[in-house]
């Protein structure tokens, strides 16, 4: 499903065919690609790894023990449920849909309310794309039975790094081992200062092609953890994360563990921020600070 307006393509939503729902083709308004894609032109050595980094996604390695964040073996899936709806304004392109998240048998872990909006390009040459999910324990199963009697129980998101409820891998030209730049709210730079460490937004920038463009990812102030650790690597990786404080730095003691019990929902959002041009930390702010009071 093509996200975008005047006949220029932003980004495509893929809500099922494969593991998970995920973004692909995500661009600046002026048509530079952002993302690793896969399965078209041979990638550099070493920027084919973690396959199931696909574009932008979302999900959780331990969820009751269910992996929901790889593709290895034994995996599980968040599958669609129900039709994805589409509302098109002179604004904004909005996509939503109902999935469930499952372990690798099929047995339903969490519900999950999903909607992406896209919205029209900002004079300042940024365009927005809003990513909100409500999760809830459930019963519901992919062919619509459940066990007579039974009763939804508590599930666990457990602490660990592997984890996001928004996950990006850039092109690698914008990798940090290929010259790009990883930077925080807070202004920290590079990986090594960056990962595991909390902030209201995090990015990476770089030149693709002859074209200097960036993304950033915005940590809704709602959020739980906010602001949230991010677990953003040199070769691509961005995932904003509230769950692996034990793997993070400080963080020994700590347990970023998150327990729904049946009838409790929580919700997560973010907001992508495409931007052409110089990283600008002012600017990134001030769309923060926008968005924070939505």
């Amino acid at each position: 499903m093509e996200l975008g307006f005047d006949g220029r393509v932003f980004a495509r939503y893929v809500p099922d065919g494969t593991p998970r729902p995920y973004l692909d083709r995500l661009s600046t308004v002026d048509g530079v690609p952002l993302l690793r894609e896969l399965g078209g032109a041979p990638l550099p050595d070493g920027s084919d790894d973690h396959p199931h980094h696909r574009g932008v996604w979302w999900g959780h390695r331990a969820v009751n023990g269910a992996d929901l964040w790889t593709e290895f073996a034994g995996h599980g899936s968040i599958v669609s449920l129900g039709p994805v709806t589409r509302h098109d304004s002179p604004t904004t392109v909005t996509v939503a849909h109902d999935a469930v998240w499952l372990d690798s048998s099929g047995a339903p872990l969490l519900t999950e309310h999903r909607v992406v909006r896209a919205h029209r390009p900002g004079a300042d040459g940024t365009q927005a794309l809003d990513l909100e999910g409500t999760l809830e324990p459930t019963l519901a199963r992919f062919d619509g039975l459940s066990e007579p009697g039974a009763t939804a129980g508590a599930v666990t998101l457990a602490d660990t790094k592997e984890a996001g409820l928004v996950a990006v891998r850039v092109t690698p030209e914008l990798e940090e081992r290929r010259g790009g730049r990883i930077q925080t709210s807070e202004g920290a730079v590079g990986e090594a200062r960056a990962w595991g460490r909390p902030a209201r937004w995090c990015a990476y920038a770089g030149r693709v092609g002859a074209a200097e463009v960036g993304l950033a990812v915005l940590d809704h102030p709602s959020n739980p953890g906010h602001p949230v650790h991010w677990h953003v690597r040199d070769y691509g990786l961005l995932a904003a994360n509230p769950f692996g404080l034990s793997d993070f730095p400080g963080g020994e003691s700590a347990d970023g563990t998150m327990i729904l019990e049946p009838g409790e929902r929580v919700t997560f959002r973010h907001r992508l921020l495409t931007f052409s041009g110089p990283l600008d930390s002012a600017v990134i702010d001030e769309h923060a600070e926008r968005y924070g009071a939505s």
